[in-house]
């Protein structure tokens, strides 16, 4: 008992966490709201990187880019070679009040890996034609990853869920901005599609930080299963 006890007595004290600056993804997605504009927070969305870093994603889609921050994510995350598309509408109600997004084409492609190839379709999500020149971009491809970060009304939101999730491959992730409950003034309706999707796919998360603001933003994700 005595020997038992000192063993216990200098058993070595666990290890301190590493602070989160020490996190790529908690890195990667300060850079993107500090610099590269992106309405989120560093912790919900450094989150969802980590999730579609595993996808290791070879096709991108991303509905709402508005100035880039969450784009540029996608290029740090997806492969080498991968294909990533945008799909915005660049002076929307929404992304019009946040900068002028005019260049963020410009910048993503300067930022993006030499393999890469991005697409920036500069359209209005809901129009059928901008669902087909999606389609032909993509060549055939199926998605690895989808995020809509578009119109924020219901109607807005589903229509955009029911016209590109179809792309998604089978295992593929589609994922949603703003999924908590905001006040009424924000006109933000994500959050009632949310709660009518998770409980069809089984499989899906949520990356909420309730230490500031608790009325905005959150981000929700769903495992596409065919």
């Amino acid at each position: 008992m005595k020997r038992a006890a000192a063993r216990r007595r200098h058993r070595p004290a666990p290890a301190p966490k590493a602070p989160r600056e020490a996190d790529p993804y908690w890195r990667l997605a300060t850079l993107a709201v500090l610099h590269w504009g992106a309405i989120q927070k560093p912790e919900e969305l450094s989150s969802l990187c980590r999730l579609v870093h595993r996808l290791q994603a070879d096709t991108v889609l991303e509905v709402g880019t508005a100035l880039g921050g969450t784009f540029y994510c996608w290029i740090q995350i997806a492969s080498p070679d991968a294909l990533l598309l945008s799909v915005d509408l660049p002076h929307g109600s929404y992304s019009a009040r946040h900068g002028d997004p005019e260049t963020t084409p410009e910048r993503l492609r300067a930022a993006a890996k030499p393999g890469q190839r991005t697409h920036f379709i500069r359209c209005d999500s809901h129009d059928s034609n901008t669902l087909e020149q999606t389609k032909a971009e993509l060549g055939g491809r199926e998605v690895d990853f989808l995020f809509i970060d578009g119109d924020h009304t219901y109607e807005g939101v589903r229509s955009d869920f029911e016209m590109y999730a179809p792309l998604v491959r089978d295992g593929g992730v589609v994922a949603f901005h703003d999924v908590v409950m905001h006040l009424p003034s924000a006109l933000c309706e994500v959050r009632q599609l949310w709660q009518e999707l998770k409980p069809v796919y089984k499989e899906h998360w949520e990356f909420i930080d309730r230490s500031y603001e608790p009325d905005i933003c959150g981000i929700g994700a769903i495992r596409i299963h065919r």
